[in-house]
């Protein structure tokens, strides 16, 4: 009797397992798409940054993954690249129930590895959900200019979309429901950081890169800038270069760190990752998607005010394609020893503003850009928005800017 009973609770026990292990390993072996948050939450575990309710999500998602492809088998050949809709439909068909688009500008990425003789790479875009719709785009690379696909998938393309609160939606697409989350990354203000009397904190940055930023808005200089976000871990390791520079070894991302305070800007990003448009392009495009930017847009790029200008979230109007302004306070280097020299034409006597901001200054914001700007917005009829849009300039302007 005592031996039926240990039998019945050991198959008992093996059945739990089963269950448990079987759709963790389903979604292991059998996944054909590469997901940022997976690959996300793995770094976390990597650089040891995870934290439990991460690793409750990364668990809680590769499970559903596993039921989704238990329960509905979805297709592992691609369809035909060229269309867009049977595109998204494969896609969506392999998101796992409950995922969870951690770039703070509402983008949950993939990649696939192959499909005939090229890596596709590409989004679906979560910010327009309350409008009960999503945008998808993809590219092949290395021919994204030549190739990019995009749509739009709304309900008359049989799309349903259940609003929970701000941060959850359910999402139905042919009779498959994911349950999405947006964390409220892009709100958390700084712990430990603190702020100067002339700095506002507009939003903290995760990048799809897994490097996450605060973006800072400064009154005195009109300027923005991002600090690096160590509060929880960096998912990096930063290597010494010269002129108190810092360089991430996995991502290539330049930060100088201000010997007094401690605080890392990021000044640099290398060239050929902006150009790939990779998940090291830097966070210019993860700036949070309900962040209220518009006023401050006009200060900073007057470029903003032209022709239809921009809504409240830097969006541009009246465009054929959803298009945001993208802010980008950082260099595009193509060596490592370029980006130290122009940190060096910046004097570190200045204050604090000004030396964080001249240190972030795009390359191509020069007094000859800010006087063809001051043309064009007085030929539309607009005033100019600031008084003295040069006073952070504090280095060689004349420099050229990185071959394109």
């Amino acid at each position: 009797m005592l031996s039926l009973l240990k039998r019945r609770r050991w198959w008992a026990v093996n059945l739990v397992l089963a269950a448990l292990a079987g759709p963790l390993g389903l979604h292991l072996a059998l996944m054909p798409i590469e997901f940022n948050q997976f690959w996300i939450q793995r770094l976390e575990a990597r650089y040891g940054t995870l934290s439990a309710g991460m690793a409750c999500d990364a668990l809680a998602s590769a499970y559903s993954s596993g039921l989704n492809i238990l329960w509905r088998w979805p297709s592992r050949t691609p369809p035909d690249y060229q269309d867009s809709q049977a595109m998204f439909a494969y896609v969506f068909s392999w998101i796992p129930s409950r995922a969870i688009a951690y770039p703070t500008e509402g983008f949950y990425y993939f990649h696939i590895p192959r499909q005939g003789d090229r890596t596709v790479w590409g989004n679906v875009r979560l910010a327009d959900l309350d409008k009960g719709m999503l945008s998808f785009a993809y590219f092949p690379m290395p021919d994204k200019d030549r190739e990019c696909k995009m749509c739009t998938i709304t309900q008359k393309d049989g799309l349903d979309v259940l609003k929970r609160d701000d941060h959850h939606y359910d999402v139905s697409f042919q009779g498959k429901t994911v349950h999405f989350t947006l964390p409220p990354t892009g709100e958390t203000p700084p712990r430990v950081l603190p702020l100067l009397p002339d700095e506002e904190f507009v939003g903290q940055i995760q990048d799809e890169s897994g490097i996450r930023f605060f973006l800072m808005f400064n009154k005195t200089t009109t300027s923005f800038y991002e600090v690096l976000n160590e509060e929880d871990g960096v998912t990096d390791t930063l290597d010494n270069m010269e002129g108190s520079c810092l360089i991430g070894n996995r991502t290539g991302f330049v930060f100088w760190q201000d010997p007094d305070v401690g605080r890392k800007i990021l000044v640099g990003i290398h060239l050929a990752d902006g150009l790939a448009n990779d998940y090291y392009d830097g966070p210019g495009d993860q700036v949070p998607f309900r962040a209220h930017l518009r006023d401050k847009l006009h200060l900073v790029y007057p470029s903003t005010l032209t022709k239809d200008g921009i809504d409240e979230h830097g969006v541009w109007r009246n465009t054929p394609q959803w298009c945001r302004f993208v802010v980008a306070p950082f260099y595009s280097y193509q060596t490592p020893q370029e980006l130290v020299e122009r940190v060096r034409r910046v004097d570190p006597r200045l204050p604090k503003s000004e030396l964080w901001t001249a240190l972030a200054k795009e390359w191509w914001y020069t007094p000859e850009w800010i006087r063809g700007m001051q043309e064009q917005l007085k030929k539309e009829g607009k005033a100019f928005p600031v008084q003295d849009p040069l006073h952070t300039l504090r280095f060689d302007t004349k420099a050229p800017p990185p071959a394109p």
